[in-house]
């Protein structure tokens, strides 16, 4: 058995386990499953973004005789990159168990793991680093070394 073998079981799309800390660095005992960077979620992410990106780009052409010119408004590609890469890391969030705990308090218990609730859920200080920070060291397995 390879060792990619050993460390991925189910290949890139191994569920990792993250308890979540609260603001104190103290067990919550809420967990949240994410995958590699480059997990099937992630990659469809990016697709998207490329199409958004190509489409912007040709939106913002403009043919004079035989020159082409690319005026792209201020921002805008930025704004797009910064998207990207945060749906990217939302994308990995596979499942989470919150023991029944509602998510915001107008919900009724715990929230489904859905794209629209791990935006809310990823918008909190406390935890958003916590995600970002397994996925990244998850995803490491291919990066190179410093």
């Amino acid at each position: 058995m390879a060792i990619a073998d050993k460390v991925y079981r189910n290949g890139y799309e191994q569920e990792f386990e993250l308890e979540l800390l609260d603001g104190e660095g103290e067990k919550t005992g809420w967990r949240v499953w994410v995958k590699d960077i480059t997990c099937d979620a992630a990659v469809a992410v990016t697709e998207e973004y490329r199409a958004k990106s190509t489409d912007l780009m040709l939106r913002s052409s403009k043919v004079d005789g035989d020159n082409m010119t690319v005026d792209i408004p201020e921002g805008d590609r930025g704004k797009l990159w910064q998207s990207e890469v945060s749906d990217k890391y939302i994308a990995c969030i596979s499942r989470w168990d919150f023991q029944g705990e509602a998510l915001v308090n107008d919900e009724d218990g715990e929230p489904d793991c859905t794209y629209e609730n791990k935006v809310i859920f990823m918008r909190m200080p406390v935890f958003a680093p916590q995600i970002t920070a397994k996925v990244d060291e998850i995803s490491g397995f291919t990066k190179p070394s410093k």
